[in-house]
């Protein structure tokens, strides 16, 4: 029986993002894709926290992942007195929610499942099965929230003009182009690389190619030379963390286009599934920095002399000011004071990548 997200792209499909079997959680290595297509086996939460930390999953990958850990957890924590088996899982969901700090729909959603083991424990349940039936819950919600920001982004779109994207917004972006393309929009989208992990060359290009959308990639750089033909209409990226004032953290780079998005008069709209409510503003963000070697070399080759230095936020903020509108499941919001009386309703998964982007 067709389910939610069978009709997307390969890489996005829940069974190619994160999943269970026997115990073990089953991550699709991005880091690899679309070259070689293999799948990184994870026997314990504390492999799937590696994988995570180490670019394994981007996007949403990460959130998924952090659930399935949670119901290996609970496979364990099943046959355990009561004390360990909460033990156990709070083990679990503390390792995969410190993977990666700047997005916290990971921590959200091993939280929230941690919580179904402990209340299926206490009613005499199997914790795993209770897990594994949340954490497909959860991959419906997602795919459901992607299709309505999809409608709602697409109807902010000309019938004509190019689109302009950065890193790898995943299902918010691929129901974009989709809803756009069924109104029978004329558009190409442009991709920049995404230094240092080609997310936007690898992931964005081969998933957009594969639902027939003409997509061209670009170097970073050479973004302010693209919006400054005119033939752009819209820059589009996912968001990583939105504070409730209307700053958005995203893949590094994101801040640079939204500036020159700006200077040449082409809306920047933000897909995204609200604002984290314990996040009020820039200062609450946490940026993560990876290691600076990462970018002193490509697939492992050096690009740099020996002795030169590197620094890699992974991650930087935009402001409100530089946002036209913020694309989410329940409509568009042109200004960051709609954000913060959003409600106290908690998301279950992040962007790109999601997003996270990255």
């Amino acid at each position: 029986m067709p389910r939610l997200g069978d009709d997307l792209p390969f890489i996005l499909r829940r069974e190619n993002t994160a999943r269970y079997s026997d115990g073990e959680v089953l991550i699709l290595d991005r880091r690899a894709y679309p070259a070689e297509t293999r799948f990184e086996c994870c026997g314990n939460p504390a492999e799937v926290a590696r994988a995570i930390r180490e670019m394994v999953t981007q996007g949403a990958g990460p959130a998924f992942a952090a659930g399935l850990a949670v119901a290996q957890a609970a496979r364990v924590a099943r046959d355990r007195p009561r004390e360990r088996a909460l033990d156990l899982l709070a083990k679990a969901a503390a390792a995969v929610s410190e993977a990666r700090p700047t997005n916290r729909a990971p921590a959200a959603i091993a939280t929230r499942i941690a919580q179904v083991a402990e209340a299926a424990l206490e009613a005499g349940e199997d914790p795993e099965v209770a897990c594994l039936d949340a954490v497909d819950a959860a991959y419906d919600r997602y795919f459901e929230r992607c299709q309505r920001i999809g409608e709602h982004a697409a109807g902010l779109l000309r019938p004509a003009g190019d689109l302009l994207t950065h890193c790898f917004a995943e299902a918010l972006l691929v129901e974009t182009l989709r809803q756009a393309r069924e109104a029978e929009h004329d558009f190409e989208l442009y991709v920049p690389e995404t230094r240092p992990y080609l997310q936007g060359a690898r992931l964005t290009a081969a998933a957009v190619r594969e639902i027939g959308v003409p997509v061209t990639v670009l170097p970073d750089a050479s973004v302010g030379a693209l919006l400054s033909t005119g033939r752009i209409q819209a820059l589009l990226t996912a968001a990583d963390s939105v504070t409730l004032d209307g700053h958005v953290a995203n893949k590094s780079g994101t801040y640079l286009f939204a500036l020159a998005a700006r200077a040449h008069e082409v809306p920047f709209y933000v897909l995204c599934f609200g604002p984290d409510r314990e996040r009020a503003d820039r200062d609450s963000l946490m940026i993560e920095e990876r290691d600076p070697s990462e970018v002193l070399k490509f697939r492992g080759e050096p690009t740099a002399a020996p002795g030169v230095g590197a620094w890699y936020p992974a991650f930087d903020v935009t402001p409100p000011e530089l946002i036209s509108a913020y694309v989410t499941h329940r409509g568009a919001f042109e200004h960051p004071a709609a954000l913060a009386a959003w409600g106290d309703e908690r998301e279950d998964s992040g962007s790109e990548e999601e997003g996270e982007s990255e």
